[in-house]
């Protein structure tokens, strides 16, 4: 009788950790990257604001159409965090299609290309 009682004991504690399967033997338990959950961690490079006038548009998105979010003063130093490709610029005939993106008092915005350092660079930054 003890034996039976302890085979039964077993068998529901078992029961207890089992995860739950479906019919085809998958778990109802998903593994998760840490992508999928909203943890990344990106490297910022602070960028030199160079060109332009004395002061550079930081824009809700990347193109000249997007509202000025904040302007940035040439000569000073501020983190970016990746490129975005958007609106080609032609400066001096070169063309610039990447803005680079940063978060400057809790507001997000781009800058176009032309006016940072050669910090900012897609190959340093990397994309969004």
């Amino acid at each position: 009788m003890k034996l039976v009682s302890l085979l039964t004991a077993g068998f529901l504690t078992t029961g207890l950790f089992a995860a739950p399967v479906t019919e085809d033997g998958a778990s109802d338990i998903e593994a998760r990257e840490p992508a999928d959950v909203g943890v990344s961690k990106r490297e910022v490079h602070r960028c030199y604001i160079v060109g332009g006038s004395p002061k550079v548009n930081c824009r809700a998105g990347p193109g000249t159409s997007y509202k000025v979010v904040r302007a940035f003063e040439r000569g000073n130093w501020y983190n970016f965090g990746c490129v975005q490709s958007g609106e080609c610029i032609t400066l001096n005939g070169a063309t610039n299609c990447g803005w680079d993106y940063t978060v400057w008092g809790g507001q997000e915005c781009y800058v176009n290309g032309h006016y940072t350092d050669s910090s900012c660079t897609l190959a340093k930054l990397g994309k969004c």
